[in-house]
């Protein structure tokens, strides 16, 4: 929370020197200051992590509440060809993704888990919350990248319902959380790939989704039908 509060500060403090325009001037600003923060937020992190592993029990840590709801787990496409080819423009990409998602989190009632480096793990109470967060945040990273004039990010996304452990330290844990990873993998760049469990309690009218058929997940004894969002209805 301190990390977002500076970063808006700071934001805030960009946009006023540059003399940014207030259509685009806080998205560059924002996408800036927090691709400046991310690798000392990534340090803080993984020393926060560090500390709790060795104070707190083992025992105490895998507690928590047990959950029914949405998971979704978004990712940036070719993020590893992209950090090969420019590091610095990689940085920019994560830290804006960050940003956005805990915004539609915030917007729609979620949970902001955590980041995955590349992308980030969300949870929302209702499958159609969790759909409208994140075709929001497709459609959010898409008009950052262009005010930053950045080319070619994408993200791909997957969504599934089940039940999961919320952990004392706020992370989430289950076979609900590894398969929505998996369904993620399968959505090609720009596209949401959805479990059929999730579609099921979707309004139709709203999100137009496409058969992606039967898909088979590795340790996983049977198939999952799997759906498809390729983008809003022009």
């Amino acid at each position: 929370v301190t990390f977002v509060f500076i970063e808006r500060a700071i934001a805030l403090q960009v946009v006023r020197l540059l003399s940014l325009p207030p259509e685009t001037g806080p998205f560059a600003a924002g996408a800036i200051v927090a691709g400046m923060f991310q690798p000392i937020k990534k340090k803080a992190n993984q020393w926060g992590s560090n500390l709790i592993s060795t104070l707190v029990p083992t025992k105490f840590l895998a507690q928590g509440t047990r959950l029914k709801g949405a998971v979704v787990i978004t990712d940036i496409s070719g993020y590893t060809a992209l950090s090969a080819i420019d590091e610095s423009m990689a940085i920019l990409a994560s830290a804006l993704v960050q940003r956005e998602a805990r915004a539609v989190a915030e917007k729609f009632e979620g949970q902001f888990v955590k980041s995955t480096g590349d992308g980030a793990l969300l949870h929302f109470h209702s499958a159609e919350e969790a759909m409208c967060a994140i075709t929001q945040l497709h459609s959010n990273l898409n008009q950052s990248a262009i005010a930053l004039q950045i080319e070619g990010i994408q993200l791909h996304s997957g969504v599934h319902w089940g039940e999961f452990l919320k952990a004392r330290d706020g992370d989430i844990y289950g076979t609900t959380v590894n398969l929505t990873a998996r369904i993620a993998d399968r959505a090609k760049a720009g596209t949401i790939a959805v479990s059929d469990e999730l579609a099921a309690q979707l309004p139709t009218a709203r999100f137009i989704l496409h058969s992606m058929g039967l898909q088979q997940f590795k340790n996983l004894p049977d198939s999952i039908e799997c759906l498809q969002w390729d983008g809003p209805r022009s």
